[in-house]
């Protein structure tokens, strides 16, 4: 099957690709990567103090946009196979990754309230449907998800507050 291929980074083992399903632009992977290793390190080429459709969250108001800019096609999915570490600044992988794999990381582990919430179609058995960040996620939900510590934090907080 042919892929429009957009952006290569070889030396990563990243391409950016069109999915042949959803037809979307996806970041794939080149090569196999190991649980915990960093897939990509990046950098804040812009950051604002409100989020975008483009931007992930660092903090209440901290949203930065990513450099490289391949990096803002890693799309979501409910069965995430990386993670932006943003403590670290670097795109880690959650699990084994195979060549040919899409990376998807879940967007409600950096974002507590998202710019523009959707309707998830990632086809995942467990599937949260409606996605809208951190904050509308019960904590039943959120505890099997490796989260930024931005994140951590603020559930921590809105658990205190639910039980008290």
């Amino acid at each position: 099957m042919e892929h429009m291929i957009v952006e290569t980074h070889e030396a990563e083992g990243l391409e950016v690709r069109e999915n042949p399903e959803s037809r979307m632009l996806g970041l794939w992977a080149l090569r196999a990567f190991r649980k915990g290793e960093t897939v990509f390190p990046f950098l804040a080429a812009e950051e604002l103090d409100h989020p975008t459709r483009l931007t992930v969250q660092m903090g209440e108001r901290r949203h930065i946009s990513l450099l490289p800019e391949a990096l803002q096609y890693t799309n979501h999915g409910c069965d995430p196979n990386v993670l932006f570490n943003m403590d670290e600044m670097r795109l880690e992988a959650l699990r084994e990754i195979v060549p040919g794999e899409e990376l998807r990381y879940f967007y409600p582990a950096t974002e507590w309230r998202m710019d523009e919430p959707f309707v998830c179609n990632c086809g995942a058995a467990n599937c949260l449907g409606r996605i809208a960040g951190a904050w509308s996620q019960p904590a039943s939900v959120m505890s099997k998800y490796k989260v930024s510590s931005y994140i951590a934090a603020k559930l921590k907080a809105r658990d205190q507050e639910d039980n008290a």
